[in-house]
């Protein structure tokens, strides 16, 4: 399944040193988003800790589906196009949207089934790993999967990308 014929041209890998670029949201993500009013001061406020509440958590995230169409259906908002963007770019956008309705909101959103499928050698095996860190390399997804299998051959290691 995964061979490639005699003198097939392989793209360049990229230098670890040049800037890998932002992820862009697409179909068939699921975002957890979360919102703040002023400009996120309840995510830094700490003076609203004592010992009875220590484990403050953070407002409630939501998980939205980008759908087929690269729409996502979020409150007060309805159906927003988030595919294409990155995540940087949807947090502003969104903060814009909702500006009308909240006082210098202040959006977070993660990508949550971001992940990655290693074969590590053995026929048949393979791994889905979730990626929890947008700047997850190669070697990682291999220590995470459990690394090459003894008789898999790490010098015929191949990267798939969606294009």
């Amino acid at each position: 399944m995964l061979k490639t014929g005699k003198g097939y041209t392989y793209s360049k890998f990229p230098d670890s040193t040049q800037q890998v670029k932002d992820y862009k949201i697409s179909a068939n993500d699921i975002i957890t988003f979360r919102m703040f009013s002023n400009d996120g001061f309840k995510l830094i406020d700490l003076t609203s800790l004592n010992e009875s509440n220590r484990d403050y958590q953070l407002d409630d995230q939501q998980e939205y589906l980008v759908e087929y169409d690269g729409f996502a259906k979020l409150p007060i908002l309805g159906k927003i196009k988030l595919s294409g963007l990155t995540i940087r770019e949807a947090e502003l956008m969104l903060e814009e949207k909702y500006s009308t309705f909240y006082v210098k909101p202040f959006v977070l959103i993660n990508v949550s089934n971001r992940r990655v499928i290693v074969f590590p050698g053995n026929a048949g095996d393979a791994k889905v790993i979730p990626l929890t860190n947008n700047n997850t390399t190669l070697i990682e997804a291999l220590a995470l999967a459990g690394g090459i299998s003894e008789d898999g051959k790490a010098k015929q290691v191949k990267l798939i990308r969606d294009n």
